[in-house]
């Protein structure tokens, strides 16, 4: 390597690395295909391995950020800390992910999983931000939606959703524009949109369109 600042601590750490500077790589194969790529901090087996050109990334765990779908990550400003995190991640920009999968699949900008499994199939969806445990799960290329809470919008493909509270529009497929506050909240929603449900359980037995429940 001819760049400077560099920290290469494994087999195959940072192994091809030119003239990046003040990177960070620890374990085996970590920050692997780097070539160009500055300020990046890669910990734990296959972390980062497929970054080449990206800048101020940062994954912790077990092949976080590895982009193991092929080399060529040119992605910059992520965090990704748990196993799996951010895996697949080689284009998307200014991304957190956060636990044991979130964001596994993930290729797209802005957005923030948090919690085991956290947004996992997301790929194309923009500016989502899941958080809890299954929240967001299923959702795929939907974006600006808002999943907060155990299973919040686990099974959701439609974008523009917000639920808050645990399980909160946990049938929801292609429903969109939904607003969904309070446990359980919506429940039974699946494809209705521009419901407002404020409260537990919430309009948990309504798969309509366009009705208010407070």
């Amino acid at each position: 390597t001819n760049g400077d600042g560099n920290t290469l601590i494994g087999k195959d750490a940072g192994l091809s690395s030119t003239t990046g500077d003040a990177n960070t790589f620890t374990g085996i194969n970590s920050g692997k295909n780097n070539t160009t790529g500055s300020l990046n901090t890669a910990v734990g087996g296959d972390a980062g391995w497929g970054n080449t050109t990206g800048n101020g990334n940062t994954s912790i765990g077990n092949a976080s950020g590895a982009a193991s779908f092929g080399v060529g990550g040119t992605s910059a400003g992520n965090t990704y800390v748990g196993r799996l995190a951010g895996h697949a991640n080689i284009t998307g920009d200014n991304t957190v992910a956060v636990g044991i999968s979130a964001g596994q699949n993930n290729l797209a900008s802005a957005g923030t999983f948090v919690g085991s499994s956290a947004g996992v199939s997301n790929t194309t969806g923009l500016r989502n931000t899941f958080v809890g445990a299954n929240a967001g799960f299923a959702n795929v290329g939907a974006s600006d939606s808002t999943y907060l809470g155990y299973s919040a919008g686990v099974m959701a493909t439609g974008g523009s959703n917000t639920a808050i509270g645990s399980q909160s529009g946990a049938s929801i497929t292609t429903g969109t524009n939904n607003t969904l506050l309070g446990i359980v909240s919506g429940f039974a929603l699946t494809t209705g949109g521009a419901n407002v449900m404020i409260g537990r359980s919430a309009g948990s037995a309504t798969t309509k369109i366009g009705r208010a429940h407070v």
